[in-house]
């Protein structure tokens, strides 16, 4: 056995990492995110602004487009390629209310897939629950599982493999601040690029230079720093974050 686990790590290439070396089985998904049904209110109108994230564990993730004034969204072209993934991964999806006025948006409910290899699509869809097990509505969507093939096995690990898109923010507060064009309308842009992490580690991260003053001031985990991390995520969601209009 160790002769075969020594002669797969000279053939297999250098950007599966060390973690999965002897992890060689895995499968390719496709998943298509359809609709969810009898949503609870959630805003004073009576109504709600849904939109969902799913996850892999914790190593990849994908986020919808909100879906205005409905407490039964429909998703159209949502769907979600992801390759060489273990056959004991878990889908988790997480369904929110959108809240621009807020730094956190409202969490509905979520629910959780596992044994995707020998996934069913149920006819009444996946039940949504709260935080306390209560009954959130329910949520629809399909998904392919293959085999990875030999090309596949040769990506990292949950590797997002389509469809590429783009989002657009437009913020009036930072086009009136910056004065930009005569709209005073600045737009911000997203771009979900196809096997990005062959190239980028999904887990890398470009550390903060410990020696920098101001950066001590941010990253050091006072009381401080936590507020003014906190002034930022609000700035960068005025920047970034996807609204309802």
């Amino acid at each position: 056995m160790l002769s075969i686990f020594s002669g797969l790590k000279l053939i297999l290439p250098n950007i599966i990492p060390p973690a999965y070396e002897e992890m060689i089985t895995g499968q390719d998904v496709v998943i298509r995110f359809l609709s969810a049904e009898n949503l609870p209110t959630m805003d004073l109108l009576g109504g709600a602004d849904p939109y969902f994230i799913a996850k892999f564990e914790d190593e990849i993730s994908y986020m919808s487009t909100i879906q205005s004034n409905t407490l039964s969204p429909k998703w159209v072209d949502e769907e979600w390629i992801v390759r060489n993934i273990p056959h004991n991964a878990k889908l988790t999806v997480f369904v929110y209310d959108k809240d621009d006025n807020s730094l956190n948006d409202d969490f509905i409910g979520q629910f959780e897939i596992g044994d995707l290899p020998n996934y069913k699509s149920l006819p009444e869809g996946h039940q949504i629950l709260d935080s306390n097990g209560g009954d959130r509505g329910h949520f629809h969507l399909t998904i392919e599982s293959v085999e990875s093939p030999e090309s596949s096995k040769k990506l990292p690990r949950y590797t997002f493999d389509g469809p590429c898109r783009y989002t657009r923010h437009s913020s009036p507060i930072a086009g009136y601040l910056t004065m930009l064009n005569k709209d005073n309308v600045y737009s911000t842009w997203k771009i979900n690029l196809r096997r990005i992490s062959v190239w980028f580690r999904p887990h890398d991260r470009q550390p903060w230079n410990r020696q920098y003053r101001i950066a001590q001031t941010i990253f050091d985990g006072s009381a401080r720093s936590v507020t003014k991390q906190n002034a930022f995520k609000l700035a960068h969601k005025m920047l970034y974050g996807r609204t309802i209009k």
